[in-house]
């Protein structure tokens, strides 16, 4: 493995939730995703509707307490907070 390909760290996921940002988050951008444990928060963007739905799927798969509903998408929830994209 080249040096680059290494993680720099990892995360442990368990206890951790993942969802779409919340308004008060102030997070406008599409395809952001947000890891939360108590007040340890992390946001990430995705590339595609694709790439976010993956990554929701597998890091969801990896919490205990994932709260996302697979039957919405990304964009209804932008849509439900009202938020407008970029």
């Amino acid at each position: 493995m080249r040096p680059d390909e290494a993680p720099l760290a990892s995360l442990p996921l368990l206890g951790y939730s993942v969802t779409v940002p919340s308004p008060d988050d102030g997070i406008t951008k599409e395809f952001v995703f947000k890891l939360q444990f108590k007040n340890h928060v992390y946001f990430f963007r995705a590339e595609s509707q694709y790439t976010f739905d993956r990554w929701m799927e597998v890091i969801g798969s990896a919490t205990v307490h994932s709260q996302r509903n697979k039957s919405v998408n990304h964009h209804q929830e932008l849509e439900n907070n009202n938020i407008t994209s970029p």
